[in-house]
């Protein structure tokens, strides 16, 4: 096969980093016949058929193509060239998840590997997977063909990457402005509840910025903070403040990249000291091409300490376990999300004195704040025209507490199921910027109605990232 060229077209990055504008065409490395071992197979069929499909492919008839090497596998054929030629047809054809797939057939034989992963960051580039693509594209470096190394090079160049796996801009962060409408303030913190239907506006800021302190992001010690604030325009005993330095350690397992984290955060609520906390644990993840795209999972364990003796039954610990995927149906991305949380808190005590008029004896109040929690969510993210994309997401939780609620006498261990709906409208402006529009619905059911509550927010936010 004499070689080929196509020019990857305008693709944006589907995170808001990159800019659809900014991206240069890369070239999809096609090596000819002659570099690629001759087909051989059992079936004489398999090679006739092979060998039209190559016609048909130099012709520009991809379709025919496909046809011709589909049946030359079915009829036995099973060679590097084959699979080469049947992911290369995949990609002209644009249908990625089978081109990816065929190239990871393709990279179980050595000689093909370096290609192979070339190949993959290319179609993970096409599915505007961009993470994805520069760990294809750094994995491609690894290998003895040299015009290989240089397309890779330049290609994570234009993605903004070095090739020892850092950014060429060696901090990363974010800023986001919110302005919403909380139609019960009461309930925007949920470990602190409020009993009366208040509504009010709010401004909302959260940054976050981190630097490779040693060696690069995927294989060394990175150090970030961040701070989040929400402050409402009369409800000021609601205002959140929220700090956090940390550290993370990324480094690979195989074909797993892995990360080690710790941070310390520090809170306060309605403008008084509430509470710290003291944080690590792990996560890794797998690259995949099948339905299940980027597998991630992540443990993390938390130690709270109360700054403020108001709030010391809130003291205790947390422990989460989350597994995710992502995956990409065209320029369609999709998350699901399994999170289960286990809280073991100081719970609250209310002592209810005497009453010497009804001679009736003291007693105490109950209120267990240690719940076990199980939710599922699920977001999907489609652009639907130049620079515009919607976000749907979809949350439904479960929260079951160790110990019984123990009011007036009245014992009843506590179960809630809540559901929440976000949908978000989302505007790009060049490479760091964007801006949404975002309608949240949020609805909690108790068997305890003190405890029922609905809650909706409509919110206006810009993001710039770096």
């Amino acid at each position: 096969m004499p070689h080929q060229q196509a020019a990857l077209t305008k693709v944006g990055s589907g995170t808001g980093v990159m800019s659809i504008s900014k991206i240069p065409l890369i070239t999809l490395f096609f090596c000819s016949m002659a570099w690629l071992a001759a087909p051989t197979a059992n079936a004489e069929d398999g090679n006739q058929f092979f060998e039209q499909g190559v016609t048909a492919f130099q012709a520009g008839d991809f379709s025919k193509a496909l046809e011709d090497f589909t049946q030359a596998q079915t009829d036995g054929l099973d060679t590097p060239a084959l699979w080469y030629n049947l992911g290369a047809t995949y990609y002209k054809l644009g249908q990625y998840e089978s081109a990816a797939g065929t190239f990871e057939k393709l990279a179980a034989f050595d000689t093909m590997r370096q290609i192979a992963y070339y190949n993959l960051g290319l179609v993970a580039f096409r599915q505007n997977r961009i993470e994805d693509a520069r760990h294809w594209f750094t994995l491609s470096l690894i290998g003895g063909n040299d015009k290989i190394k240089d397309l890779s090079t330049t290609a994570l160049k234009r993605l903004g990457s070095k090739p020892d796996g850092n950014t060429g801009n060696a901090w990363h962060g974010f800023g986001q402005m919110r302005y919403a409408h909380d139609d019960n303030v009461a309930r925007a913190n949920e470990d602190i509840n409020g009993n009366i239907a208040l509504e009010d506006y709010y401004w909302e800021l959260l940054a976050a910025a981190d630097y490779p302190l040693l060696g690069s992001r995927k294989n060394g010690l990175v150090m970030g903070a961040s701070v989040y604030q929400q402050q409402y325009r009369n409800e000021s005993d609601f205002d959140f403040l929220h700090g956090r330095l940390y550290a993370q350690w990324n480094f690979p397992i195989g074909a797993w990249p892995t990360r080690l984290f710790v941070d310390t955060d520090q809170a306060r609520f309605g403008g008084k000291d509430f509470q710290s906390s003291v944080n690590g644990g792990v996560q890794t993840e797998l690259r995949t091409h099948g339905p299940l795209g980027t597998l991630r999972m992540r443990y993390r364990a938390s130690q709270i300490q109360s700054d403020n003796s108001k709030y010391d039954y809130l003291q205790g610990t947390v422990q989460q376990i989350r597994i995710s995927s992502r995956s990409y149906m065209h320029k369609n991305r999709l998350h699901v999300e399994y999170t289960y949380e286990d809280h073991d808190r100081e719970d609250l005590v209310v002592h209810i004195p005497a009453n010497t008029g009804t001679n009736r004896p003291a007693y105490d109040n109950f209120y267990s704040y240690s719940p076990s929690r199980q939710q599922l969510r699920t977001a999907l993210k489609v652009p639907f025209a130049a620079h515009w994309s919607g976000e749907l997401d979809l949350r439904y939780r479960i929260s079951d507490y160790h110990d019984a609620h123990s009011i007036n006498g009245t014992s009843t261990i506590r179960h809630d199921d809540r559901s929440n709906a976000s949908l978000e409208i989302v505007r790009d402006f060049g490479r760091q910027w964007s801006a949404g529009l975002e309608y949240n619905t949020m609805r909690n059911n108790s068997n305890m109605n003190r405890y029922d509550y609905t809650r909706n927010v409509l919110s206006l936010n810009g993001i710039y990232s770096w």
